[in-house]
């Protein structure tokens, strides 16, 4: 057993496509509410880039306190 408990060399990688997968189902789920909405895909790139902003400023508001 050096390599670890079998399966678990990868985890960067796992780590990598669980994110990835993660984020484009977020994407993918607004674009479908924005088009369910009728809203045009300009306000759906605002709308984005908001949330993107705000979720970023509370990371750093959190890192900069410490956690």
């Amino acid at each position: 057993m050096q390599g670890g408990i079998s399966g678990f060399q990868n985890v960067p990688v796992t780590r990598a496509v669980v994110l990835a997968s993660g984020l484009l189902s977020v994407v993918f789920s607004a674009l479908r509410r924005v088009r369910t909405l009728g809203l045009s895909y300009q306000s759906f790139i605002s709308l984005l880039t908001q949330v993107c902003l705000k979720h970023f400023m509370s990371i750093a508001e959190a890192a900069a306190k410490g956690f």
